[in-house]
């Protein structure tokens, strides 16, 4: 009798870099969940779900519409167990989690269509990425966009390659599950796909020895498609009920879809460099992703080379199309980012061949080459991306990669001092976030600075101004001899003055006469400081000033119609605490409204502000005729 000795399986080195890459990943994403203040975009997605589950699906508008139901689903599970205001780690958790398991996704792309060397530089890379890295710590659903989208991609690369049903039935649920994640799946990354799936469906049919044959194996692609046809006619009537403004071919520059993708690329690659070396860098590495291109197409990878290009380009002209009437960001197109990186790891991978084959001429191994040569090529392109992961963590307050003001530590802060005869005004940012971390009960008076009913008020102790303008005050405000307290937060500045019975419009006044000194202002703070004016003029009676400030502030972001449908919606809902906010906010976005300022009007009057109420309705129709008069 003999026995057969069995070796141990021998652990590939591949899946070891795999698991460490992975783990790399999953190790920075979870770090410091909570570290830092939950923002307004983060917080409006977990007041829809809180309002519940019947509300998440029935009582949606306004912004509320912006998104699925699925990704207040999503938020809605995650505050269950823990409340958000006291832990920000379990409600960030799935974004954490799919931006870790997208590491593993684009390896497989990667794979896929070019090797196994270039799926894990590109894992390495979005592992490192600290714009990935940064909405994988975000309460928004970029990130499990991001991941969806990869695994349908991944599954139409098996399907194609397979043929199995199994893959094509893969490929059906996770693009319904995408679509049900985000509307954006239809508007940017069905489009950029569906050149790519329709290849894949003529070369099923061509490969089909007999009509028959040909029928036979489209019978599950077929279902497949009619599951993801009928979810997004589904989903596409959901998102035509929000009202939006059809894109204007005739505003768009001959040059914007280049540029668009320009910027998006760039963006891609931010590392908190700034100046000269950054976009340097950024420019290599573009080169070094149409090195990769060429090199699909050299080595007859063509099929990877085309699909990561329609998602380099198809997303980023839809971009720079809707972007004529409406507001879009470069995070709607994350996802893209995967495509990206894939090219650049096939850039990469090419020029190790070469310098291997120089190597190899010059008389080294071609083992010992390749080794050391892999090593250094690979830390040399991961160096930027590991920096940008460091200046995210260690200069958070001033890095260009993120943007969290610190409102939770100015609510404790203020519930620890303020008093109830004191007054709390936000300047340059809606108090919505630290009422939510207050849970709706303030240690004092708060207003916006936006408030109209501000005017009329005075107040008995002091006057805290919470100032979060993303721009250097100016040097007459900074050293303004009436602040007698001044705190800094991440991207905030508090200043306390104390003034016995105050006038709050007085102080306002004087506040907006600060920020008019500063040196060469921006389009922004301008913006910020006429429609602050335009309030001033309001307290003082001073109707046809007020309506040419706000004419001057124009358009901020134009998403105050947005805003305005959701206050008309939570009014109508009976919540008019809320629907004055959003009222706010949208006055904030575009003052020059004059729907906005006649809708003031309704609500003030619904408060018995009769002369309030008034002098709103008269700017309405002094915006209106200028207006009229323009047409």
């Amino acid at each position: 009798m003999h026995l057969k000795l069995i070796s141990p399986t021998r652990v590939q080195p591949t899946w070891l870099a795999l698991a460490g890459i992975f783990l790399l990943g999953l190790a920075l994403r979870l770090y410091c969940l909570d570290c830092h203040s939950l923002w307004f975009d983060e917080t409006a997605s977990i007041e829809v779900a809180q309002r519940g589950l019947k509300a998440i699906l029935t009582d949606r508008f306004g912004w509320m519409q912006v998104q699925t139901p699925l990704h207040y689903l999503i938020v809605w599970l995650s505050i269950q167990p823990v409340d958000p205001t006291a832990s920000a780690a379990l409600v960030r958790l799935p974004s954490a989690l799919a931006g870790s398991l997208s590491i593993l996704v684009i390896y497989g792309i990667g794979r896929q269509v070019f090797g196994r060397l270039q799926g894990l530089i590109a894992a390495l890379l979005l592992a490192l990425s600290a714009v990935h890295l940064n909405y994988s710590q975000d309460v928004r659903p970029y990130a499990m966009l991001t991941l969806l989208t990869g695994l349908s991609v991944y599954c139409l690369l098996k399907a194609d390659s397979t043929g199995k049903a199994v893959w094509w039935a893969a490929f059906a649920i996770v693009t319904v599950t995408n679509i049900a994640n985000s509307y954006n799946v239809l508007t940017l990354v069905l489009p950029a796909l569906a050149p790519y799936l329709l290849w894949v469906l003529w070369k099923v049919w061509r490969s089909s020895r007999t009509r028959e044959e040909g029928l036979r194996r489209l019978i599950a692609p077929a279902l497949s498609l009619a599951f993801t046809g009928l979810a997004s006619l589904l989903a596409l009537s959901d998102l035509l009920q929000v009202p939006r403004t059809a894109p204007d071919l005739k505003q768009l520059p001959a040059t914007a879809p280049l540029a668009s993708i320009k910027e998006l690329t760039a963006w891609f690659t931010q590392f908190g460099m700034g100046g000269e070396t950054e976009h340097t860098l950024q420019a290599i590495f573009l080169l070094v992703a149409v090195a990769g291109t060429y090199a699909a197409l050299r080595l007859r990878k063509r099929n990877g080379g085309y699909l990561c290009w329609l998602f380099m380009i198809i997303p980023p002209v839809l971009l720079s199309i809707l972007s004529t009437t409406n507001v879009v960001y470069q995070r709607y197109a994350l996802f893209t980012m995967l495509f990206y990186f894939l090219l650049i790891s096939n850039g990469v991978a090419a020029i190790l061949s070469a310098l291997r084959m120089a190597a190899m001429r010059l008389g080294f191994s071609a083992f010992a080459a390749r080794r050391a040569i892999v090593m250094i090529i690979i830390i040399v392109f991961s160096l930027p991306f590991g920096y940008g992961v460091y200046s995210r963590s260690t200069d958070y307050t001033q890095s260009s990669l993120v943007y969290r003001p610190d409102l939770r530590s100015v609510s404790t802060y203020l519930s620890e001092r303020a008093r109830s005869d004191d007054a709390v005004i936000f300047a340059g940012w809606d108090p919505t976030v630290s009422n939510f971390y207050w849970k709706g009960t303030p240690p004092a008076a708060v207003y916006s600075m936006m408030d109209p009913m501000l005017f009329e008020r005075h107040a008995k102790g002091s006057l805290y101004w919470v100032v979060s303008f993303d721009f250097d005050l100016p040097e007459a405000m900074a050293h303004d001899t009436r602040w007698i307290e001044v705190a800094h937060f991440e991207r905030i500045t508090l200043y306390r003055e104390v003034r016995p019975d105050v006038d709050l419009a007085a102080s306002m006044e004087r506040f907006t006469a600060r920020l008019g000194e500063a040196h060469n202002p921006d389009r922004q703070m301008q913006q910020i400081t006429d429609t602050l004016r335009g309030g001033v003029y309001e307290a003082h009676g001073q109707v046809a000033q007020a309506a040419e400030a706000y004419r001057s502030a124009g358009t901020f972001f134009p998403i105050g119609g947005e805003y305005l449908r959701t206050a008309q919606g939570f009014a109508a809902h009976d919540e008019p605490d809320k629907a004055w906010r959003d009222t706010l906010m949208s006055k904030s976005m575009q003052p020059e409204t004059p729907e906005l300022h006649q809708w003031m009007a309704d609500m003030l009057n619904g408060r018995g502000m009769e002369d309030e109420a008034g002098v709103e309705a008269e700017i309405a129709r002094a915006l209106r005729s200028k207006v009229i008069s323009r047409k």
